[in-house]
């Protein structure tokens, strides 16, 4: 399972050494049997001048700006995707031809079978929309996915509606009603 944060969205790469007498030499090929997945995180205080939260369509208009957010992060990851098989392909084609061979060479023998680990939907993408929506209405999630079903596999839970956190009710001197020390009065 992958945790939808940004750290998760780099790309994964593993690596394959090669060793020979007293050499070792250590050969990366990105992952290519994983989702792509692109995270962003939309303010939507800063497009007061799109979205007037006092608007009795405000909720149309917010699912319209988030849904062009989206479609332009599932084009994104699928560059990436298209950039990822072609770093593949250069850093690792050798190995390939290899694991291709034995794939071939073993696939119809049950003393030898080929381990494998294939996507269900390897064209859905994972994305991930942090919305900051202080003073605006948070959308449903699964109705706001359901567009979105045959091109993401998260399409549950796109978005995660969170609010700017506030400032401390005690301020700067501490918590509410205590005293420091300086402001004390000596008797």
């Amino acid at each position: 399972a992958t945790s939808l944060v940004a750290g998760e969205a780099v790309m994964k790469k593993v690596g394959i050494m090669d060793c020979r007498g007293k050499q070792f030499r250590l050969h990366t090929v990105p992952l290519t049997q994983i989702r792509p997945f692109v995270t962003n995180e939309i303010i939507l205080a800063q497009h007061r001048d799109q979205l007037d939260p006092d608007d009795n369509h405000i909720d149309i208009k917010v699912t319209r700006a988030l849904e062009e957010e989206v479609r332009l992060m599932i084009l994104n990851a699928k560059e990436k995707q298209e950039d990822l098989f072609d770093e593949a392909r250069i850093a690792g084609s050798n190995v390939m031809d290899v694991i291709a061979e034995q794939q071939r060479r073993y696939s119809d023998t049950k003393d030898h079978p080929v381990l494998r680990c294939t996507l269900v939907h390897p064209e859905k993408v994972l994305t991930r929309v942090r919305v900051e929506h202080s003073g605006f209405s948070t959308l449903n999630n699964q109705r706001f996915g359901a567009k979105f079903v045959d091109e993401i596999a998260n399409s549950d839970n796109i978005l995660l509606f969170h609010r700017k956190k506030s400032l401390a009710a005690g301020g700067a001197s501490g918590p509410r009603g205590s005293k420091s020390a300086a402001g004390r009065k000596m008797d």
